[in-house]
Parts: structure tokens; C-alpha cells; sequence
């Protein structure tokens, strides 16, 4: 588990590859902070903090298969085809064949 000072949070299962790309957070204006990650292969579960109660844009997880993007939500992630399950909040999956988005309870 890593905890990050926004107070968001990434579990990662065995055998998973994350990077951090782009992480910036000033606890007196939560609003302006990034928060970039490249997801590789494996499964994690993402609960995003106060940078992604922002605009939309400031919290973006790059994966093989699209870009996701989320406003305070907490959902999944596994590779293969690409495995989004959301459990709280909403997230917005974008490539080139177009964007969806995912509410609680969606996968």
C-alpha cells in the first residue's frame, strides 16, 4: 500500500507494476495539485484524495488500453483487456475509440 499526502491511496496486488509520473500536492490549495500514474500490468485498487476533488484532470492514470480519470472515487484496475470496477465515486476511461465513464457499482 502506498499512502500519499493528499491522503489518496494505491493497493497493488503481487506482481503489479505502477509509476508515479507527475505528483504534486500543496495542502493549501489541494485544487492546483497533479496527480499522474502509468499503470503497467498486475491489478490495484486506487482511492483518490484531495487533488482529485479538483477540476477533473488532476488525477489521470495511464494504461495500456485508455486513460482514466477520476473526481474522489475509489475503484479498480486489472490488466488484460483492461478491468475497471468502480465502488465509490466516478471515473471517465478515454482512447482512441472513445470515452466512457463508470459510476459506483459499474465495471
Amino acid at each position: 500500500m502506498i499512502r500519499f499526502d493528499d491522503g489518496g491511496m494505491v493497493v497493488l496486488d503481487q506482481n503489479t507494476e505502477m509509476k508515479v509520473i507527475d505528483y504534486r500536492f500543496d495542502a493549501g490549495d489541494p485544487g492546483a495539485g497533479r496527480a499522474g500514474f502509468s499503470f503497467v500490468t498486475g491489478a490495484m485498487r486506487v482511492v483518490t484524495g484531495q487533488i482529485a476533488s479538483g477540476k477533473p484532470g488532476n488525477f489521470a492514470l495511464q494504461t495500456p488500453k485508455a486513460t482514466i480519470t477520476a473526481q474522489s472515487a475509489d475503484f479498480s484496475v486489472a490488466s488484460g483487456s483492461l478491468y475497471v470496477s468502480v465502488s465509490q465515486g466516478a471515473v471517465t476511461a478515454s482512447n482512441t475509440g472513445g470515452t466512457a465513464t463508470f459510476g459506483a457499482g459499474q465495471y
